[in-house]
């Protein structure tokens, strides 16, 4: 929890996270203040080496947001999505493996707020 607010207080973003957060409000993924769900960490899967494990903090969104515009946020962040897991009431586990799609692109004009 201290990670989280000292992250919100100093604005403390990696590139990968500050790509997927601006990735789930492209998808349709955010509140009604227009924020998008928080990435805490992404690391890759003990047991599976070839998935990355994306820890998201839902920020007032629910597992079936996320299952909903599943598509469209394999193409907005570039990767491809292979299950869901909720972590508790607020968390939440999203497996995926990196696609072929160049994650060097950062076009945004197609985004409506």
């Amino acid at each position: 929890m201290m990670f989280i607010a000292l992250m919100t207080l100093f604005g403390t973003k990696l590139y990968w996270t500050k790509k997927a957060e601006l990735g789930f409000i492209s998808a349709g993924i955010y509140t009604r203040a227009k924020k998008s769900p928080w990435v805490l960490d992404k690391y890759k899967d003990k047991n599976a080496p070839a998935l990355w494990v994306w820890k998201i903090y839902l920020n007032g969104n629910t597992l079936d947001d996320f299952e909903s515009k599943r598509k469209n946020l394999n193409s907005e962040i570039g990767i491809n999505i292979k299950r869901f897991e909720p972590l508790g009431t607020q968390m939440l586990l999203m497996y995926a493996v990196k696609d072929h799609i160049s994650k060097k692109r950062q076009n945004r004009d197609d985004m409506n707020f």
